[in-house]
């Protein structure tokens, strides 16, 4: 199954205790959280989902839903005014967490390290934030697309590869400031074997041909 972003939500221009997801949760879907200065304090939502940490850095921390519960949901950031939420069908019942990477630095390029994947159909989730100044913009590298922002201080992105390898997640900041990025990886649902590639019905077609059924 394809992974898909179905829905998110962010504050660019202000701070916000509490965000809403625009639509309703789909049952078994996949929640994301990227959020600034809530240093380890588990999210809560809601909905009743228990929210577990995929990654933290100082000031920065990606927090997921696996195999949420369906309905409206709203998620506080606890500790944090300054988040982002995103909702992702087509993960499995685990959330399919493999591998995380982190760093701190200062001035406008940011990088938080390289992350390898093991399927090829996987979700990559970063987050930045920034300590010194308000207000600021992110422009994602390396083929991540940025989801949000959170009172531009906090950002999330994404990216959904089709090949197993090893992909970076950094960046440029509108401003030199301190900041703090994480990335974490997300395996897909197991696809589907399509037919020619493989699988039964191409095992079955062998069976029949050696009885000349198929020409």
């Amino acid at each position: 199954m394809a992974i898909t972003q179905v829905q998110f939500k962010d504050s660019p221009g202000a701070t916000a205790a509490t965000l809403a997801f625009p639509s309703n949760n789909t049952a078994g879907n996949l929640l994301v959280l990227a959020a600034r200065k809530s240093i380890n304090s588990q999210p809560t939502d809601t909905a009743g989902n228990t929210w577990l940490l995929a990654k933290t850095q100082p000031t920065m921390d990606i927090w997921y839903v696996p195999n949420c519960l369906g309905g409206a949901n709203t998620v506080q950031a606890q500790n944090s005014n300054e988040f982002i939420i995103a909702e992702f069908s087509g993960m499995p019942i685990s959330g399919g967490l493999t591998q995380t990477n982190g760093a701190s630095g200062s001035g406008t390029v940011y990088a938080a390290g390289s992350v390898l994947t093991t399927s090829s159909n996987a979700l990559i989730i970063g987050g930045v934030c920034n300590e010194s100044a308000d207000g600021i913009f992110d422009t994602p590298s390396g083929g991540f697309t940025e989801i949000g922002s959170g009172n531009g201080n906090a950002f999330m992105a994404k990216m959904i590869v089709s090949s197993i390898g090893t992909y970076s997640y950094g960046g440029t900041l509108s401003t030199t400031v301190s900041w703090n990025a994480a990335v974490a990886v997300f395996i897909g649902a197991s696809q589907p074997v399509a037919a020619g590639g493989g699988g039964w019905l191409n095992t079955h077609r062998d069976f029949v041909n050696k009885r000349g059924i198929y020409q």
